[in-house]
């Protein structure tokens, strides 16, 4: 017999990964999201004049507490 396998969630994507810096530079004023607490912390880092790595650091841990709840943001995080 075939057996469904669960889809797979987006993995948040380390660090390292050029993703985060673009998404401190204002990309992440395009993500696509419903959820709220998203919304909130992207305009709280798009008025806040601190540096872009601070910026990075903050998505970055925000992402990966909230990656079980953030699976169609973070599918969309690498295209921004």
């Amino acid at each position: 017999m075939y057996r469904l396998q669960e889809p797979r969630m987006p993995t948040v994507p380390p660090f390292t990964d050029p993703c985060w810096v673009r998404l401190a530079h204002g990309a992440m004023l395009a993500l696509d999201t419903q959820h709220r607490g998203t919304e909130l912390m992207i305009d709280r880092l798009a008025a806040s004049p601190a540096p872009v790595m601070l910026k990075a650091n903050e998505l970055h841990s925000f992402f990966s507490k909230w990656q079980e709840s953030l699976g169609d943001e973070l599918a969309q995080i690498r295209r921004l």
